[in-house]
C-alpha cells in the first residue's frame, strides 16, 4: 500500500476530502518523449517518459502515472515506462494521462537487416 495513488488518496482524505472540481489546474499538454524511435538489435529496450503541461504553467513529470498501450504484444511497456521488445516490429502505442494521449512510433530492427 505504497503506490502513489494510494498516497494521494490518503492525504486527500487526511485534508477533508475537499471537492477541487473547477479549482485544480487543467491538463493543456502532454509531452511524451521518444515520440519515434528505431532500435537495432541486440538493443532492445526502450524508456518513454511523460510530461504533463497545466494552465496554471505548471509543469510534472507523470512517467509513472501514465498509461502505456503498445498496439501489439511484441512491445512490453512497464507501468514505469520502460518497454522491451519482443522480437523485430514496427509498432505504434498511445500514452495516456488523465484526458490528454499522445502516439509513439517505434522499430525493433533486427542486426544484419541490411539497410544500406
Amino acid at each position: 500500500m505504497d503506490s502513489w495513488e494510494y498516497r494521494i488518496l490518503r492525504q486527500w482524505i487526511a485534508e477533508g476530502a475537499k471537492n477541487d472540481t473547477g479549482q485544480a489546474p487543467k491538463l493543456t499538454a502532454l509531452e511524451v518523449a521518444p515520440t519515434r524511435r528505431t532500435l537495432y538489435a541486440p538493443d532492445n529496450q526502450i524508456q518513454i517518459t511523460a510530461k504533463a503541461r497545466f494552465a496554471d504553467g505548471s509543469e510534472r513529470e507523470v512517467t509513472s502515472q501514465a498509461v502505456y498501450e503498445p498496439s501489439n504484444n511484441l512491445l512490453e511497456v512497464t507501468a514505469l515506462g520502460r518497454g522491451t521488445f519482443k522480437k523485430p516490429v514496427e509498432t505504434t502505442g498511445l500514452v495516456r494521462f488523465l484526458n490528454r494521449q499522445e502516439q509513439v512510433r517505434l522499430a525493433y530492427v533486427p542486426k544484419g537487416f541490411g539497410f544500406t
